[in-house]
């Protein structure tokens, strides 16, 4: 199974899963840094 969660507190939500069973692949990305850069992006055309 694959899950995909936006927040600004990922250790929350590990301690959370971990209470129900293993993960056994994790991405963490700071997304502020991809919208800062998005933004950047659509003020240039």
């Amino acid at each position: 199974m694959k899950v995909r969660y936006h927040t600004n507190r990922p250790g929350n939500v590990i301690d959370y899963q971990t209470a129900f069973s293993d993960i056994f692949d994790m991405v963490i990305k700071k997304m502020d840094r991809q919208s800062c850069s998005e933004e950047g992006e659509n003020n240039s055309k």
